[in-house]
């Protein structure tokens, strides 16, 4: 089938002004603050000076805990929304990996919300050790808290923006895996984590390689309220009508060879 030269230019217009206007009505919320992201800083280092508090109230080194590959959780532990299903995916990969928590691997979560305190720590730690099929989890996943300042100076080497929502805080879903040296060498993005790349993951950053990310699934942490869960409803209908018409365009401007015999 010919397409008319003019015909096909109209089509290639309407494709560029929908993807342009498409991109430009998604991002304008982020500019708005209305959702948040992560901007990747892979082989960047962690600061040697940050300083948390463990679960027994005594202040430790961050650096002093990080010996081997290690999964940092950015999370706070009475968020309404994302930060459960985080954690849970945590104790689902830790219990499905062939690799041994404190040998492999260690797990650190650490709260962005400075009013937390340890007594909290001790409670989340306990709830989600006892959900884990090896019984010295509980010794190599800590759960951390700290102060505004330090939290600010890692969620700012980390590259992952968090915003006050009143008594909330809207943040992405995402952990990663800092190497021996405290290096940035991978982020898993989501609230469900492949086992099969996490082991790859952890015998890179084992090797002192960084791994960058193919796929960036990011969830947005709104507290589930109607407004939020109506505007990632529209951008998920935007992007699939978007990826039909064009799929549709591409078919009528370049149709399957017919056979010739």
């Amino acid at each position: 089938m010919l397409i008319p030269e003019s015909l096909k230019h109209r089509l290639q217009t309407w494709i560029l002004l929908a993807t342009v206007l498409a991109s430009g009505w998604i991002s304008k919320p982020a500019m708005a603050a209305d959702f948040v992201a992560i901007e990747e800083h892979l082989g960047s280092y962690l600061s040697e000076d940050l300083v948390f508090t463990r679960e027994d109230s005594s202040l430790v080194r961050l650096m002093d805990m990080i010996e081997i590959p290690t999964i940092i959780a950015p999370v706070y532990y009475n968020c309404p929304g994302l930060c459960t299903p985080i954690m849970d995916g945590i104790v689902q990969l830790l219990n499905r990996t062939d690799l041994e928590i404190g040998k492999d691997f260690e797990v650190i979560s650490i709260s962005f919300h400075e009013a937390e305190t340890p007594d909290l720590a001790v409670s989340k730690k306990r709830n989600y050790t006892a959900l884990m099929e090896d019984s010295h989890a509980q010794d190599h996943w800590h759960f951390l808290t700290g102060d505004k300042e330090n939290i600010g100076t890692l969620l700012e080497t980390l590259g992952y923006s968090v915003i006050r929502n009143g008594e909330d805080i809207l943040h992405p879903a995402a952990i990663m895996i800092i190497g021996a040296d405290g290096k940035i060498a991978k982020y898993i993005h989501g609230t469900k984590y492949n086992p099969i790349e996490f082991k790859m993951a952890v015998q890179e950053v084992s090797s002192g390689n960084v791994v960058p990310t193919i796929t960036r699934i990011m969830k947005m942490c709104f507290n589930y309220e109607p407004e939020g869960r109506n505007k990632q409803k529209s951008i998920t209908i935007l992007g699939f009508i978007l990826m039909i018409s064009i799929g549709t365009v591409i078919f009528i401007l370049y149709p399957p060879l017919k056979n010739k015999n």
